[in-house]
Parts: C-alpha cells; structure tokens; sequence
C-alpha cells in the first residue's frame, strides 16, 4: 500500500472511529473534535486527526475502526493503547504514524463488523448509499463464541496452563454453555460463559487472557473479578493507567467533556444491554460476505492469545463454503521490517478471503507487534 494521509475519527461510543494511513510525523497533524447529535437524547463524540497528506483527504484510504468489548471506548483504547498518534504516555508511535498501517475491527467488533458490512453492502446495492466499499478486517474476532470458549480448554492444556483434571471440569461447564446454546436461550449461555471464565482464570492462577506469556498484575485478582463481573473481552493492562489519562490530561485538554460524563462509564451497561446478543455466532454472516460478494475480507489471529485464540478461529474458518478449495492452498511466510531472520507471521489467501497468522502477538496485535501488523496491511 501506497502512503497516504491520515483522516482518524474516535468515537468515545466505541463505534466507528475511521482511519486511512500516514507517513508525516506526529507533531504535523491538526485536530478537531466535538459532539454529533445522532438521535433526540443521543450524541457521539468524534475526534479528528486530519491528513497533511499533498493529495488531501481525496485521495487517502478510508477505514472504520470498531473496538470491541462490546461497550470499549475507541477514543481511549484504540487511540492510545493500539493505534493512534500517542501511546499511553503520550509519545509518538512511529509505526502508526511513519509508516502505512490499516486496520478495521478487533475482537467482538469482529462480529459487529461482519453485521455492519453486509447492512451497508446491501444499501449500497440499493442506492441508498454511495460508497466504494472495497474490505473488511477482522481482528481477533469473537466470531463463534461456541467454538472460541471451547478452545480456551484445548489451548490451555497444550500450552501448559491446566491439567486433565481442570479441563475435566471446564468441560463440564462447557458443556452447559452449549445446552443454552442449542435451546437458543442466550442469556443463560451467558451468565454460565462468566462462570466458565472465572473458573478458567483460577485455574491458570490468572493469566492474561490477552497474552499468554503474562500474568502478575499488582491488581491481578479484582482485575479478574471485573473481567467476570463486566465481561471477558476487556482490557486488563494498562487499565488504571489509561482511564487516569482519559479523565485527566484528555478531559482538560478537550474542554467539551459534560461533568455528568466519566471516560469509560458507558463500559459495563453497553454490555449488559447485549448479554442476550454476545454468544450468538455471525458465522452465517462471515461466510456470506466471502461468498457472495467481492469484498475482501480478511481475519487474522494473534499467537499469544488465549481469548480468541488460533485454534477456535481456525476452527469456524473450516466451516465457510470456500474452505475445501481454500485449505489447498499453501501458507506463506512473511518476515519482520529490518529484521529478515524472524518471521513476523503467516499468510494464506484464496480469492476474496486471508487468514493472517501473527507471531509474537497476542489479542491486541497492533500493541503487541505492530511491525508485523503493518507487514500485514501491505
């Protein structure tokens, strides 16, 4: 991909921040940022970083970025953990802003990307939108949480984090995740996914369901206590950190912020208001945008994680119509920028559809190992 200039939208409703890619420095860029009325009693918050690009915004890629969670702030997570100008302590991220980078859509944004698509492929085919809609990217996406919650076990056995005993009993609470599953009643899967996690954390003495390599958190026990309480696909690093910067340096400098309104307050409603929706699968979906339409569309899946983890993404990827012609093909590896002898991942791809396999990386890969993220989008 080409260099471009950057048009960077943060909704704080976690919705659609949009993003094309930049080579300029940090210090070049001009914001905006101010509240959207959406609906009678609803607002978005949006904050631009605009392109110095020569060719203008005309010509600079688009893309809608959706955090997960559901109920995760993009203005704060997405902006200064993964992908924005500034990192948590507010210093430059070169591979953001040097470099080209495109992404759309990490974890249970995943799904809600899959949704979002095929309602805007559909307009479009009817003339109600005018848009060059071209791919989608989903990241670590919380595509099948059936399958997804099944491989935690699998996972965990073959990376030394349970024994048979333990998965023993997982088991057993998984199996009766799928008995709501199967009698479609989904906010009783639900409620048993929080206890199968809280026993899974336990078990593996709290390992970050983020990244497998880590564990140790000062606050380890009640910040698991939250991940079961307010829902699994949250942030449990840097957690405090950001929410101190978002309240505070941030709110100071945005000056609009209403007092009634707290960074990351809207977390934990938003998920409840979607228990009924969140062990629902988008499969269908998924296989429907690769099958019957041209977009391109493209998943990847970080090494090191444990909530969405390799072996349940590949396992719903069998599942898609092109898989049989798909699995023919052969993987190729792609190394790291400056640094030839590693392999920054794998990649395979057949017609409309590649799966990216990212080393050194857990469920946030542009934090983890963002030169092998941009290695991807090129």
């Amino acid at each position: 991909m080409s260099s471009f200039g950057i048009w960077f939208h943060v909704y704080l409703t976690c919705c659609l921040p949009l993003y094309t890619v930049c080579t300029t420095t940090a210090e070049d860029w001009k914001e905006q940022w101010d509240y959207v009325t959406v609906r009678p009693g609803a607002r978005m918050f949006y904050w631009l970083y605009q392109t110095t690009s020569p060719g203008g915004i005309n010509n600079a890629p688009l893309v809608m970025w959706l955090q997960g969670g559901p109920g995760q702030s993009s203005t704060g997570m997405g902006n200064f953990e993964e992908i924005g100008p500034l990192d948590i302590s507010l210093k430059q991220r070169n591979t953001t802003w040097q470099v080209p980078f495109y992404i759309m859509t990490e974890s249970y944004g995943g799904k809600m990307t899959a949704v979002i698509a095929d309602q805007l492929i559909q307009a479009i085919s009817e003339k109600k939108l005018e848009c060059l809609f071209v791919g989608v990217t989903l990241g670590a996406p919380f595509i099948h949480p059936e399958v997804t919650l099944q491989s935690w076990i699998e996972y965990a056995v073959s990376n030394a984090l349970i024994d048979n005993t333990e998965a023993y009993t997982l088991t057993q609470q998984f199996w009766k995740i799928k008995g709501f599953i199967l009698t479609n009643q989904w906010e009783q899967a639900y409620y048993s996914m929080l206890a199968f996690g809280g026993l899974f954390q336990k078990y593996t003495n709290y390992v970050d369901m983020y990244n497998m390599l880590l564990w140790g958190t000062p606050n380890g026990r009640a910040v698991v206590s939250e991940v079961v309480n307010k829902g699994l696909l949250i942030s449990s690093s840097n957690e405090r950190a950001l929410w101190t910067l978002m309240n505070g340096k941030i709110r100071k400098k945005l000056k609009i912020i209403p007092k009634n309104i707290v960074w990351g307050g809207q977390n934990e409603s938003v998920y409840v208001s979607l228990n009924g929706d969140f062990m629902k699968p988008a499969v269908k979906t998924v296989n429907k945008l690769v099958s019957q339409t041209s977009l391109q569309v493209a998943v990847y899946t970080g090494q090191l994680d444990i909530i969405v983890n390799t072996l349940g993404t590949l396992k719903w990827v069998s599942t898609l119509d092109i898989y049989g012609k798909y699995s023919k093909v052969d993987r190729q590896p792609f190394p790291c920028p400056q640094q030839i002898k590693n392999t920054c991942g794998f990649v395979k791809t057949f017609k409309n559809f590649s799966m990216f396999w990212i080393m050194n990386a857990g469920h946030m890969v542009p934090k983890d190992n963002g030169a092998a993220g941009l290695e991807m989008i090129k």
